[in-house]
């Protein structure tokens, strides 16, 4: 930590923007400035020492010239491990000299890359985001304006939930299909539940609600075919404040994420929260909080409607939040790596830029896992041809791509899972679910289990199955991945084997192989749900991927 009796100088900072919505990267910048007003001199980027963005995706329209002399230090806005999935990810990571993770899982995920990071929290307002005593009159009228009602279990939630290209997909990232299973499934068993939403692009959970009869308030305006909400629905924070407090619980359903802010702003409200093992989920929420799979969250959600159960963790998570996630915390973190930057470049700064830099005798000029036979990308090869992308089958799991500013072509070849995850490749790689292949089968009684990896044997992967269960040395990992999401079969793993961002809702990780028999036993009593939560990559994204890789290689062969 600084010596708190030295004045060290102030560093000339330039910071790219956030998002110019108001929206959650914009208060990140806000609150990354707020923080370092005693450290940085915000500047043009022609006369800065540092750039320090909140969004690393704005480097790439920098002038690598510019950047070349300058620190760079990026926040991690999602898990470092789902950055494989982006192609632009290694045209990125070439420009940063320091990655700040925002939860102590990013901090270890871009460790185990190998990329060099420090802490830096997550941060919420508590200007903005605090108690308010029940019965104040804002509250009442906040409740009035939107007729939230008082004799329901009130369940919140305001990510985003529908994509922006077509305003009716669901978000991935932000799970919209695995809070419908769950509130679905409790209004079912006759909970008296009401869903409270609130924010831009609802579209997605207001129509399957809607279809479902789960009675639910949206607190916005424009109708479900009104067009693009994204300005028109961002709420005044003062407003989500009370939102906060007129539900008995906020339900974060991620697939992945870097915080979500909403963790916080609910703890700071004293609200009850659940939410999936993401991002700071796990560095805030006790461990009654977090859930795995549908049955366990309904389980947990049926108890707090019943007895209250999760009273006792909103203090805990309110006073964690204080000490650990409010401007001070931040700033402390922020003023500790400025003045690492300053003292010690040497130790703290990896030059990616030369590690990661082509090799010239590398015939490989980018890396690309595909989770699937050639067969499984042929109508996305298709939508580049109509794109005027040339693309030139060479081998099964080897596709020329040829961009037409590009000398040679760049070949995507298909390496191990393990090379990709684990950083021992110095080039990008995507991971795309793939397209399932089979109807959405109904649940067996008995269902077919392959077992791999382990030392009894396994049975013949090229079997149907409706279950895989990995050993912690599966032989040809990708192979087994690839069939298991083809057929719909729910995957249970290894905890240590970074699945995650590939299998997402549709399995479970397991931490010692005592466990097996009882997880085993979910998958088998839930099998139709975590089969219909097996997401898959529609064809025009894994164009648009492949797209981008060929892009990307066109940076690496450039000194």
């Amino acid at each position: 930590m600084p010596d708190p009796t030295e004045t060290p100088r102030r560093k000339r900072v330039f910071f790219p923007p956030g998002d110019a919505l108001g929206w959650a990267l914009d208060e990140d910048l806000r609150l990354l400035r707020a923080s370092l007003d005693k450290t940085a001199i915000p500047s043009s980027l022609a006369r800065a020492e540092i750039v320090h963005t909140v969004f690393w995706p704005h480097l790439l329209h920098l002038p690598p010239a510019l950047l070349a002399r300058r620190r760079v230090l990026s926040y991690a806005d999602n898990p470092p491990f789902h950055y494989l999935t982006s192609a632009d990810f290694i045209r990125a990571r070439r420009r940063v000299d320091l990655w700040i993770g925002r939860s102590r899982q990013a901090v270890a995920q871009f460790e185990r890359l190998g990329l060099p990071a420090r802490f830096a929290p997550y941060t919420v307002d508590t200007s903005t985001f605090h108690p308010v005593a029940p019965g104040d009159p804002a509250l009442e009228e906040m409740r009035a304006r939107w007729s939230i009602p008082t004799d329901r279990y009130v369940i919140a939630n305001f990510h985003r939930d529908t994509e922006g290209h077509d305003l009716r997909s669901p978000k991935l990232q932000k799970g919209p299909d695995l809070f419908a299973e769950i509130v679905e499934r409790l209004a079912r068993e006759g909970h008296p539940i009401h869903v409270l939403l609130a924010g831009p692009r609802r579209f997605y959970l207001r129509r399957r609600l809607a279809e479902s009869g789960v009675p639910h308030t949206f607190a916005g305006t424009g109708g479900l075919d009104a067009g693009d909400d994204m300005r028109a629905n961002i709420l005044p924070r003062r407003d989500l404040n009370l939102l906060y407090q007129l539900a008995d619980l906020t339900l974060v359903t991620s697939r992945w994420e870097g915080g979500p802010h909403s963790i916080l702003e609910a703890a700071a409200t004293r609200t009850a929260i659940m939410s999936t093992r993401v991002g700071i989920a796990p560095d805030v929420l006790e461990p009654a909080c977090l859930y795995d799979h549908v049955a366990e969250a309904v389980e947990k959600i049926a108890a707090d409607i019943a007895t209250r159960s999760l009273a006792s963790t909103r203090e805990l998570q309110y006073q964690r939040t204080l000490e650990h996630h409010t401007e001070p915390a931040l700033r402390q973190h922020l003023e500790a790596i400025y003045h690492e930057l300053e003292t010690q470049p040497p130790t703290l700064l990896t030059s990616l830029r030369d590690t990661f830099a082509p090799r010239e005798k590398s015939p490989v000029a980018h890396t690309v896992t595909i989770l699937g036979d050639a067969s499984a990308l042929r109508p996305s090869l298709d939508i580049l041809r109509q794109r005027g992308i040339a693309v030139t089958p060479d081998a099964p799991a080897t596709i020329a791509l040829v961009p037409e500013t590009a000398p040679p072509p760049a070949v995507l070849v298909h390496p191990t899972l393990a090379s990709c995850l684990t950083g021992d490749t110095d080039h990008a790689c995507i991971i795309p679910r793939v397209a399932p292949s089979h109807p959405l089968p109904t649940s067996p009684v008995s269902p077919r289990i392959l077992r791999a990896g382990f030392s009894s044997g396994a049975s013949d992967p090229s079997e149907a199955f409706d279950i895989l269960v990995l050993g912690k040395s599966p032989p040809d990992l990708p192979a087994l991945i690839s069939r298991a999401l083809a057929l719909r079969a729910p995957v249970l793993f290894p905890v240590e084997l970074p699945l995650h961002e590939t299998v997402w809702f549709g399995g479970l990780a397991y931490s010692d192989e005592s466990e097996i028999p009882e997880k085993l036993a979910i998958l088998t009593r839930d099998l139709a749900t975590f089969r219909r939560l097996i997401v898959s990559t529609p064809p025009w994204e894994l164009a648009d991927r492949l797209r981008q890789a060929a892009n990307a290689s066109l940076e690496l062969r450039q000194p």
